[in-house]
Order: structure tokens, then sequence, then C-alpha cells
């Protein structure tokens, strides 16, 4: 469903990408740190209407969150939103995880997924981690991407998702700011290994 954030955008969307059991995926996930906003906005452009909804943790201050969504709202077309405690998930929608909060996320009583909001612990916030591991007890089919910066989050996070039967990518290190957050992936997931 997406390309190398260099590729342009397409005209028309494609149909959700099947996992190994052919389950649709039924959630994207992004995360990101360095360099994450120029790369979110390419593959969010590209991307066309997303069929599933998306969760971004981009590392950031509070400060920054709604001039960020605005921001990616304005260069990719997709309908962003600063995500807010309770916010149920949909299709078509990109929930932007506040800065200095961590999200996690939660069935809802009807079949659902919901955001909850938790201030935010360790060192960077919004946690990939932590949003890695709670769509993987979550969601039916998560899909994550690993995007550009600096340091390991996200890196705990992937192996749970592969349990589920999620699939993870990883951005390539030559198109990243900064390749740490990738680079990382492949102790845990050799076949992530960026290219370049």
């Amino acid at each position: 469903m997406f390309e190398p954030a260099s590729t342009p955008p397409r005209a028309a969307p494609r149909p959700p990408r099947r996992g190994r059991e052919g389950e649709a995926f039924d959630l994207l996930l992004l995360g990101a740190s360095t360099g994450g906003p120029d790369a979110l906005a390419a593959l969010l452009g590209a991307a066309g209407v997303l069929p599933v909804p998306c969760v971004v943790a981009q590392h950031m201050p509070a400060a920054l969150g709604p001039d960020f969504a605005r921001h990616l709202a304005a260069r990719t077309g997709q309908r962003v939103l600063l995500g807010t405690h309770g916010a149920r998930l949909s299709p078509g929608e990109v929930l932007l995880l506040p800065g200095g909060t961590d999200g996690h996320l939660a069935c809802t009583s009807g079949g659902g997924l919901a955001l909850r909001l938790a201030a935010g612990a360790g060192l960077v916030h919004p946690s990939v981690d932590r949003l890695f591991r709670s769509a993987a007890l979550a969601a039916r089919r998560p899909l994550a991407v690993v995007m550009s910066g600096m340091g390991q989050d996200g890196a705990a996070g992937i192996e749970p998702l592969l349990a589920r039967g999620g699939l993870v990518l990883v951005q390539e290190a030559a198109s990243c700011v900064v390749s740490g957050m990738p680079a990382a992936a492949p102790p845990i997931m050799p076949s992530a290994a960026p290219r370049g």
C-alpha cells in the first residue's frame, strides 16, 4: 500500500493490503522522531485515501501538536486530528498523538478502537513502543512503520505486533535524517533491515 517516500502521490487509492492469513490490515501506525515531519508528510501525501484509521506517534513537545496537525493536513490532504482521550478511531482519519503524552489503544464495546492518553513516562513522547504494544493487543491486524528518528523507540514494540500477525516496515536508512529508530529494528526483526 505504501511506496518509499520519494514516490509521487497516486491518483486513486489501493485496496487494503492483506496479511499472511489473508485478513486485511485494520490499522496503520506510524512512529517517528527527528526527520519525521517531512517523512510523515511524504508518506501520507503519497498514500491517497486511507481505508483504515492511522495513528501517528511523532516525538514533539505538547505546544507543537495543534500546529503540526494543521501543517500535516495541509501538506498531505489527509484528515489529520490531534488525538484526545477517548477519541474513537475512524477509517480515513489520521490521529496525531499530542506531544508530551503517551497514547495507547483500547477496544470499545462496539468492536472499534479508542485512544487513551496518559502522562508521558520515560524520555520521549509520545512513545512509539507504548503505541505499538497497545495496538498488538487491541487491533486485529496492525501495520506499523518505524520512521526517521534518533534512539530506539519503537524497537521494543515490534515483537508484540509481529506475534499478533501484524506487519512492520522500516524507513530506508538513506532517506532518514537520523536512522537510529529504523536501525534498531533489525535485531528484533531481521527482515526489516533498512536498505541503503
